[in-house]
């Protein structure tokens, strides 16, 4: 996200998921057994036509044995996976680690065999193969196997090269060799295969068992020296690799093979796919423990930490007013957010290595990384120490540390201590966030202080409660013509809500602004005519932001007013599903006040339904209060969400709560005649 470890963004378009049945949808570990049935043979037909990798550079023999068979078998595999568009029969990997005095490298192999569906499953045939400037990709062969025999080869000049995640990344070496298999058609079996060397010892980083679709088969293979110990564990399912002791200077494998994975199936405000798939994980190579990977960090970071003459220029120009040390890191802090530009940076060691501090001055931007690294060169002149805090901005930033790698953050913060002990976070990469005050994706994290004698911590970010994160909304309702209602309305939003919504409207024309104000506060009235508005403390990042609306609804026959008019779309809206197959994870806790006034003629009356009953649970509360005088009705509704972690187990006391949420905003209100 913020360009530490962007390779490891996951290119897979999970999106494109179809529901997959109840049967086998457990969450639970997933037992690698190759059970016997129909599946076993597909895959002992489809092994067939794997051939050594080794042996002349091929993937698989031309043509194929007993296609018949092989076809056969795979319709016995979409019986058990009715409802899917593709089913995975082979997913093999293989890592093969060569120790050298002079040149060290691994070379990683891949074959895969997909048998194509229904229409819907041609998608599996568009084919990325990323990579980085340190890897060169090699032999990558494919073909398209039709129910008839027929076998269609891809021509080698239509793999292409492209620049991966152009959007993304700013500067990167990432790039990603791309192609599509010819003349496919539901019915087909789709094979290809590639080999990848990358300079340098390096383990994949994991290999997923798991996919969006059905996998019959899934095998990787790490062969490595013997002395070399190999670190990794296994997330969401139970299996130990294959192993063959042998005496230094041989070469080990270990194979993990699961076979008969139900598809990942996306479920709302669910974790991300990576953190729920069934995986093994790999430390890097020479990495035992979390001291490694603190003194590794230490070693890219600090080095580049130097005061300049231009940094030493700069800073005595920001400290000309300042007195204590909170002051002058304040004025750090500001320059680098307003005036260093944020711009992603991944080519080679510098995903993960800062640039010089002077340069990333010289040049005004750089990533989080050199922001951080910039901040550290400019408080030491003001003899204040600032570390590099590891971060992981993936949803809810849950960090496992059974196992000790660099690939579980993505995101560098600051840590810095004043001299009365006080302590300061810093991200100068959020520019909509103030000082010492740490945007909602780092917050309640538990993060890796690299401090700079090789030493390191644990530590978690400060949280924020639910009245942080605050939507109040005032709506005040007034007849202004027998067939008009006049409607002023003035929001304030702090912390999370804040910033999202200043994310949202920088950069904005007025006239998208009217459109985004009209679509996130008015979409619950129909036909309305927005007046007029304004918005104040844009820029004023420690002040509340506010909107102030006015606008026009008509008034017809039977109009009705429904509590959810006015607070928008309900969790509830969300969670309707009975069951869940995954955790609930909701970025942040907050609370919206929206407090309704409507003034009517004394010819007038408001008709109310009785409300519900007001939900208060652990996951939090919905309290609505009425108050009634001649002419005027007021409404109070207050929600917070108080726990945005929700277990599975949890799922039905949570969606309860969801659902009693809903009961009370269905309760209406409407204008009538008479007293």
């Amino acid at each position: 996200m913020h360009g530490l470890s962007s390779m490891q963004k996951n290119i897979s378009n999970l999106s494109k998921c179809k529901k997959y049945g109840e049967k086998g949808r457990t969450r639970h570990t997933y037992s690698a057994k190759i059970k016997a049935g129909s599946y076993l043979l597909a895959f002992l037909t489809a092994a067939f036509i794997f051939f050594s990798l080794s042996c002349a550079g091929s993937y698989y023999q031309s043509p194929p044995p007993d296609l018949g068979k092989m076809f056969r078998d795979a319709e016995l595999v979409e019986e058990k996976f009715p409802d899917e568009n593709a089913v995975l029969l082979l997913d093999d990997g293989e890592l093969e680690i060569f120790k050298s005095n002079e040149i060290a490298y691994s070379s990683f192999k891949r074959h895969r065999i997909i048998k194509i569906s229904n229409k819907y499953g041609v998608y599996q045939a568009n084919v990325t193969i990323p990579y980085s400037g340190s890897t060169i990709v090699r032999t990558v062969q494919a073909r398209t196997i039709k129910p008839d025999g027929t076998i269609l080869i891809l021509d080698p000049k239509d793999v292409f090269d492209i620049t991966l995640y152009p959007g993304f990344i700013f500067y990167a070496d990432i790039r990603a060799k791309r192609f599509t298999l010819p003349g496919v058609e539901p019915g087909c079996i789709i094979e290809y295969g590639f080999e990848k060397n990358m300079r340098h010892f390096t383990y994949w980083d994991s290999w997923q068992f798991q996919n969006e679709i059905p996998t019959l088969l899934s095998r990787y293979k790490v062969r490595a020296p013997a002395e070399w110990e190999i670190k990794w564990r296994t997330q969401e399912i139970d299996i130990a690799p294959q192993t063959l002791e042998l005496p230094d200077g041989f070469k080990q494998d270990y194979v993990w093979e699961a076979g008969d994975m139900p598809p990942l199936v996306p479920e709302s405000a669910m974790p991300p796919f990576k953190k729920v798939a069934a995986s093994v994980i790999f430390s890097p190579v020479g990495v035992k423990n979390w001291a490694d990977v603190a003194n590794w960090y230490n070693e890219l970071f600090f080095d580049r930490v130097k005061a300049d003459k231009s940094i030493r220029e700069k800073t005595a120009e920001l400290f000309a007013a300042c007195g204590s040390d909170r002051e002058k890191l304040l004025k750090i802090y500001n320059f680098v957010r307003d005036y260093i530009r944020y711009v992603a940076i991944s080519i080679g060691i510098g995903g993960y290595q800062p640039h010089f501090a002077g340069e990333v001055l010289r040049n005004r931007y750089g990533d989080c990384k050199d922001k951080i690294c910039l901040m550290t060169a400019m408080a030491s002149e003001a003899g204040i120490q600032i570390d590099p805090v590891l971060v992981s901005t993936w949803q809810n930033g849950t960090v496992d540390t059974t196992l000790a790698s660099h690939i579980f953050f993505n995101h560098v913060i600051g840590r810095a201590q004043l001299s009365d002990g006080r302590i300061v976070w810093l991200d100068p990469t959020s520019e909509f966030s103030n000082f010492n005050e740490l945007p909602w994706y780092d917050r309640n994290r538990r993060v890796l202080h690299i401090q700079k004698n090789g030493r390191y911590a644990w530590h978690r970010t400060p949280a924020s409660r639910p009245e942080y994160n605050l939507i109040s909304r005032n709506w005040t309702f007034e007849m202004e013509s027998g067939d008009t209602l006049i409607v002023d309305l003035d929001v304030q939003l702090t912390g999370a809500q804040a910033l999202n919504a200043r994310q949202a409207i920088t950069g904005l024309r007025r006239i998208e602004r009217k459109t985004w104000l009209q679509e996130t506060f008015l979409s619950g009235f129909a036909s309305v005519r927005m007046d007029t508005f304004f918005i104040k403390n844009e820029e004023q990042y420690q002040l509340p932001l506010q909107f102030q609306i006015t606008f026009l609804i008509p008034t017809t026959p039977g109009l009705v007013f429904r509590i959810r008019d006015y607070c928008g779309r309900g969790l509830y809206d969300l969670f309707s599903a009975q069951s869940r197959q995954y955790d609930v994870e909701l970025p942040y806790g907050y609370q919206t006040i929206d407090t309704i006034t409507f003034i009517y003629p004394q010819d007038k009356t408001i008709r109310m339904e009785s409300p519900g009953v007001n939900p208060k649970t652990p996951f939090g509360s919905c309290k609505l209060d009425v108050r009634s005088n001649t002419g005027e009705l007021q409404l109070q509704r207050v929600f917070t969400l108080r726990k945005n972690d929700i277990s599975r187990e949890e799922y039905t006391d949570f969606k309860d709560f969801c659902d009693a949420v809903a009961v009370l905003d269905h309760s209406a209100f409407w204008l009538a005649d008479g007293n």
